[in-house]
């Protein structure tokens, strides 16, 4: 008959007990085998049969043992592996320690200054920030000198460009209401003058022909009148020719001389209204440039100077 196993706690607890003593298991895990200890419970037998009892006894001895020996390796490696994270968990907190350390270490060396040493420190700040106050300033003042330079260019190249503008009004008015009428006015006279001319020469020529029509008997005097004659002729072709190229004239003075001539003065005055308009419009643009830098430069005195005071007090409070 096999023997049966019921597991028990009375035969591991002592060993569970002389474990926990040694620090060799966790108390969770020793607890854990203690509840689950087990030992064998021997098989009924006869009465008589006292041999097979004392064999299977034995046998119960050496499973037990196996079973105590496996147990035992288990709760080492079980201990193995705890103090293994322990220790990690102990390094970390010393990593942690040692940043804490140094942190303190460096705050308490910043506050361990001494008051001498602060005050060179201050020293040169202020020294540094005098230096950029007085740059600063040197800035300013050409910033404004600067802002009146181009103010005074600007100011000139308005005033240039209005009285180039009136100039050039002054011309157009001048060409229309003078130099045209004129121009006109001479090619009126010269035409009146070469017409007067031809007309006197017409007048001559009929004169001279009805005189030495008088002299056909006579032939000296026939070819003196054929030479007055074809003088005069000449005279009045000349004439007539002259007053021709007169009239040509006036028609080219009152087609295209004088209406290319007074557009190219309205554009004049055109172009020197934009050149005005232009001018004026840089003046006012360069008044909020001059503005904003003078600003610029202000600001970075103040700014300057309200760091210089700072450091000021600071050294006071020492």
């Amino acid at each position: 008959m096999s023997p049966t196993l019921n597991f028990r706690p009375r035969r591991i607890r002592p060993l569970v007990r002389r474990f926990s003593q040694l620090a060799l298991l966790p108390s969770g895990l020793l607890l854990a085998l203690a509840a689950g200890g087990c030992h064998t419970t021997p098989p009924k037998t006869e009465p008589g049969n006292s041999a097979a009892r004392t064999e299977l006894l034995r046998q119960e001895a050496v499973k037990a043992e196996a079973q105590r020996i496996e147990r035992l390796k288990l709760a080492e490696a079980a201990n193995g592996s705890a103090g293994q994270a322990k220790t990690d968990q102990t390094q970390l907190a010393g990593t942690q320690n040692a940043k804490i350390q140094n942190n303190k270490s460096a705050g308490d060396g910043e506050k361990g200054k001494t008051k001498l040493e602060r005050a060179k420190e201050l020293s040169t700040k202020m020294e540094k920030a005098t230096r950029d106050l007085y740059l600063a300033e040197l800035e300013h003042a050409l910033a404004k000198e600067q802002a009146q330079h181009e103010e005074l260019k600007a100011q000139d190249g308005l005033t240039k460009a209005k009285f180039e503008l009136e100039h050039a009004q002054q011309e157009l008015v001048t060409y229309q209401r003078v130099d045209a009428p004129a121009l006109l006015g001479k090619q009126k006279l010269s035409i009146d003058k070469k017409s007067f001319r031809h007309e006197e020469a017409r007048q001559n020529l009929e004169q001279m022909r009805e005189e030495y029509s008088k002299f056909e008997t006579d032939s000296v005097a026939k070819r003196t009148g054929e030479i007055v004659i074809w003088r005069s002729e000449t005279e009045l072709d000349f004439a007539q020719r002259e007053l021709g190229l007169e009239r040509l004239e006036e028609k080219t003075l009152t087609r295209n001389t004088i209406p290319h001539k007074t557009a190219a003065l309205e554009a004049a005055v055109a172009q020197k209204k934009s050149a005005l308009r232009q001018a004026q419009e840089a003046l006012a643009r360069l008044d909020f440039e001059n503005k904003l830098s003078l600003s610029k430069a202000g600001n970075s005195v103040v700014y300057k100077q309200l760091e210089l005071d700072e450091l000021r007090e600071e050294q006071a409070k020492l």
